[in-house]
């Protein structure tokens, strides 16, 4: 799924982009489930209309009378995600101090630190690290949040999670690492900042896919020479088609890339799964000012 894609259905997933009904104006009449009732059953999940009218009394008493802190809703968000991502701060305080679970994640795998970081809130990062969030060096749910941050451009949430235990080269659940998210992004300043912090240059995916390629793919040509400069393999062929960073920019059609990838020796015999060099995909597309650099 690309991120683009992941980013929308996260939101959808902790509410964001559903439409909100009208609470009940009497809070001591609201149950679980938003509608009267003598007493919240247990197990149920706390009405999405409370969390958006920000009723903190009346979802503290639905917590004495039994319901679940952390049920999900139809998305697997917890109430915790949802406040965050409505950005209500005095129910999330509420959450926290209750016992929510800061580490819960939905069906797509976000956690409330992934929703703070979508909503870009970097005033609750310290706050739910306190209460327990992972950012353990290699934690998958931290990957997904340092990943979401580097895809946005979010650089003090960068900073944020890796100053706090996380690892510049942690991995998401698909093995991404931050670096290759910027690379594609595709963003210079988030590249930069990433080395800066630790983030290894030629570090691959398991289909030995590097961030160089993904820079050249984008055609950022900043990206590609810092990840060169900091020692990332120029020949780097991926398992799948077999590409080369000379090659995907070739075919994405990046001749300010192709041009520096030639200027650094980058192989130009090297072919791919069909058995073809740069020059033959040059050829093949009619890509004149592209054979012209390649010949």
């Amino acid at each position: 799924m690309k991120m683009r894609t992941f980013l929308i259905l996260s939101l959808a997933a902790v509410g964001l982009l559903a439409g909100c009904s009208q609470a009940p104006n009497d809070d001591s009449s609201l149950s679980v489930s938003g509608v009267s009732d003598d007493a919240a059953s247990a197990g149920e999940p706390i009405a999405r209309e409370l969390i958006d009218e920000g009723r903190v009394s009346a979802i503290s008493r639905l917590l004495d009378q039994g319901a679940d802190i952390d049920a999900p809703n139809d998305q697997g968000a917890t109430p915790l995600m949802v406040a965050i991502a409505m950005r209500k701060p005095q129910v999330v305080d509420l959450l926290l101090e209750r016992g929510a679970d800061v580490n819960r994640a939905s069906k797509g795998g976000e956690t409330p630190l992934v929703s703070a970081v979508i909503t870009n809130q970097v005033e609750l990062g310290q706050r739910l690290v306190a209460h327990g969030a992972d950012l353990s060096p290699q934690s998958l749910t931290g990957a997904l949040a340092l990943g979401t941050a580097a895809h946005l451009g979010h650089e003090h949430w960068v900073r944020f999670l890796v100053e706090n235990g996380l690892s510049p080269n942690a991995t998401d659940q698909r093995g991404i690492m931050a670096l290759q998210r910027a690379a594609a992004r595709p963003s210079p300043a988030m590249v930069a900042l990433l080395l800066d912090l630790g983030a290894e240059p030629d570090r691959p995916n398991a289909q030995n896919r590097a961030p160089l390629i993904d820079a050249a793919g984008a055609g950022c040509l900043d990206c590609v020479r810092a990840l060169l400069a900091a020692g990332a393999d120029i020949d780097r062929q991926t398992t799948v088609y077999r590409h080369t960073p000379l090659l995907e920019a070739t075919v994405k059609r990046r001749p300010e890339v192709v041009a520096h990838l030639i200027e650094q020796g980058a192989d130009r015999t090297l072919t791919d799964d069909e058995g073809l060099t740069a020059l033959d995909h040059a050829r093949r597309m009619n890509a004149d000012v592209l054979v012209g650099l390649l010949e």
